[in-house]
């Protein structure tokens, strides 16, 4: 396999409980890494939804979550079916940490342009 792809969870500050305590909400997005170490971030998140009710309030964390992955299944089906991706939905970030892409980056990090 060429590619692989996580799921991976970004929460948001969604509020502040009656103690004063931040409250988070998962906010997931996926990342995208091939064998050579370069990492791609979807530019889409898949928030979990906030229903207010009398009792307070209900996260539904599952639909996003399911809603994320089913993305990350269909993206890596049309790589491996020989089919490009959007490039409008993806920014690149910093490769896996050690992969060959890393090191060649690290090594044009550290040299400087002779004056």
């Amino acid at each position: 396999m060429k590619y692989t792809i996580e799921v991976l969870d970004a929460s948001k500050p969604v509020g502040v409980d009656e103690d004063g305590q931040v409250q988070y909400a998962p906010r997931y997005y996926l990342l995208l890494t091939n064998r050579a170490g370069r990492c791609w971030q979807s530019t889409t998140y898949w928030d979990a939804t906030i229903e207010e009710t009398e009792d307070g309030p209900i996260m539904d964390v599952a639909a996003a979550k399911a809603n994320a992955e089913w993305a990350a299944a269909v993206a890596l089906q049309m790589l491996e079916s020989g089919r490009r991706l959007n490039p409008h939905c993806w920014d690149e970030v910093q490769p896996i940490y050690g992969s060959p892409i890393w090191e060649r980056e690290v090594h044009l990090w550290e040299t400087t342009p002779e004056e």
